[in-house]
């Protein structure tokens, strides 16, 4: 005998944002097929339904009169997430992995208190 996984929404559908439909569309389509969802997953979903570009305020220091230095803003630098992520470049490392992490935990949180997510599959998430 097969045991087999399936989803379970509740017949009244809350409004969803579209990190969140595309996060419960991801959760769906690997517990149909019944393979693991792992961080490369949740990098793309983010990036199809959230944002594909992130964007970094460049500062810089002049110095006052009286010596003190102030920040001002310089220019904008654009980054694309998931070619950060395939790369792990320094802004993946100290800026979108936990972004993008805090996203997740925060939408599978959302999505179970909206009665959405009744269970939860296999996610593989590195530290």
């Amino acid at each position: 005998m097969e045991k087999t996984l399936q989803l379970h929404t509740t017949a009244t559908l809350p409004k969803l944002n579209n990190g969140q439909k595309g996060l419960l569309k991801l959760i769906n389509e690997c517990v149909s097929i019944n393979k693991p969802c792992d961080f490369e997953d949740v990098v793309k979903c983010y990036c199809k339904f959230v944002r594909k570009t992130y964007y970094r305020e460049r500062r810089k220091f002049i110095t006052l009169q009286d010596g003190r230095y102030q920040s001002v803003h310089d220019k904008y630098d654009e980054f694309d997430v998931y070619s950060s992520f395939k790369s792990q470049n320094f802004i993946w490392t100290y800026h979108l992995r936990a972004l993008i992490k805090q996203w997740f935990i925060g939408t599978i949180g959302n999505l179970v208190l909206k009665g959405q997510l009744l269970i939860l599959p296999i996610i593989q998430i590195p530290d």
